[in-house]
């Protein structure tokens, strides 16, 4: 049986794939791995593999979307949304922000991917086929 949460880092990046049904503890437990690694790293680029995720709710979509402004906040980009405000540390002193933030949700299933359209949040965050995909976009951007 796969873990619910894996995460890998990267240079300017961090992926973390998902699997199973996308429960409060799961969505929970990536929101606080998220932002203990935003605020120990700097980096605000990250890849979401939603692979073994056939289904998806209007809370989970909110909860990526609170994602989305939290890295964006950390990059610098005030949008006055950060919803580990008071439930985390301070940022790390001496940890360079990369400037960019920046959401992929990687293999998602036809049902996942309808929603993401339907909800207009391919506009929001970047859609990708693979982590593989997301991966070679991501080493190759310019931060």
């Amino acid at each position: 049986m796969a873990k619910p949460l894996e995460k890998e880092r990267f240079d300017s990046f961090i992926v973390f794939r998902l699997a199973g049904d996308l429960s409060s503890y799961i969505l929970n437990l990536l929101k606080a791995e998220l932002v203990y690694d935003v605020r120990e790293t700097g980096i605000c680029r990250v890849v979401l593999n939603m692979k073994d995720i056939d289904y998806i709710t209007s809370s989970d979509l909110g909860l990526f979307v609170q994602i989305y402004h939290y890295l964006d906040a950390e990059a610098g980009n005030n949008t006055g949304h950060d919803p580990a405000e008071q439930a985390c540390p301070e940022p790390v002193e001496g940890v360079e922000r990369i400037k960019k933030a920046v959401l992929c949700l990687t293999n998602l299933t036809p049902f996942v991917l309808d929603v993401i359209h339907m909800t207009r949040l391919d506009t929001v965050f970047r859609i990708y086929k693979t982590e593989e995909e997301a991966i070679k976009d991501l080493t190759s951007e310019k931060d």
